[in-house]
């Protein structure tokens, strides 16, 4: 985003933007009707998520940790790429969303319904992918049942284990 001289804050909300038919459409007719921001905006939303998957592709080719929506349909055929999904039920995460932010639950559960919905959208729009499918995974860790230390050290270990070849996995299993 620095590439694009975008600020953080829309940023976020660019990359949280979807382009559907719905705002094509609707990005048509205000072109129509003389109001090009919407098209501005659906542009500004293609070229981010452009960016950042090139810079997903080239942060890649050294050993990194990446985290971030799509991250795993990006790097899907990347050879040496570990995918893992932390998942944890939606309460927990409303809980922790209404604690970290000091907002109601109300306003927690809003956010985290939001934010599921457009994760969702974003990598079944851009990848044609199911975010919920652990078959797109290494490995879906429980979130809510391990500190997160202890997930950090499944991961590692995960990690390492598919690093091996075929034939030293088998000599040491």
């Amino acid at each position: 985003m620095r590439a694009l001289h975008v600020r953080a804050p829309a940023a976020e909300a660019t990359e949280r933007m979807i382009p559907g038919w719905q705002v094509e459409m609707s990005a048509g007719l205000s072109e129509w009707f003389g109001v090009a921001e919407l098209r501005t905006a659906i542009g500004q939303a293609e070229q981010a998520h452009r960016t950042t998957e090139g810079l997903l592709l080239e942060a890649a080719r050294q050993p990194c940790v990446l985290v971030g929506r799509g991250g795993f349909a990006a790097l899907a055929d990347h050879p040496g790429a570990r995918h893992v999904r932390l998942s944890a039920p939606r309460a927990w995460r409303i809980d922790r969303v209404a604690a970290k932010h000091v907002v109601s639950h109300g306003e927690a559960a809003r956010r985290v319904l939001a934010d599921d919905r457009m994760r969702r959208a974003y990598v079944e729009h851009y990848y044609g992918r199911r975010l919920d499918d652990p078959a797109n995974f290494h490995l879906v860790v429980s979130a809510h049942r391990f500190p997160p230390d202890e997930i950090v050290d499944i991961v590692a270990a995960m990690a390492s284990a598919l690093a091996q070849t075929p034939q030293q996995a088998a000599s040491a299993g």
